[in-house]
């Protein structure tokens, strides 16, 4: 029982035992990796205040006056929603 055998199978479980370490190795770092991207999303980062007050200051921003009526109106608008002139 001490021939070749014996000493195959020694050499085949020390063999498993460093492979299934670099397994278990590249798993955590997987699993890790996968923390942290769904630990930062950009979706998780818009509800901390910041893009309130962006909206708030771009919705603001997005009225100007009708050259002829001079009620306002939206930026994006071709012509005034009161008077029906275009706005060129």
């Amino acid at each position: 029982m001490t021939g070749i055998g014996s000493q195959g199978t020694a050499a085949q479980y020390i063999a498993w035992q460093v492979s299934s370490n670099y397994i278990f190795f590249g798993l955590a770092l997987i699993l890790i990796g996968l923390i942290i991207v769904f630990a930062y999303r950009p979706s998780r980062l818009a509800h901390i205040g910041v893009a309130e007050k962006d909206q708030k200051s771009t919705n603001q921003a997005t009225l100007e006056y009708c050259r002829y009526c001079g009620k306002h109106i939206p930026t994006t608008s071709a012509f005034c929603p009161y008077c029906e002139r275009a706005q060129v």
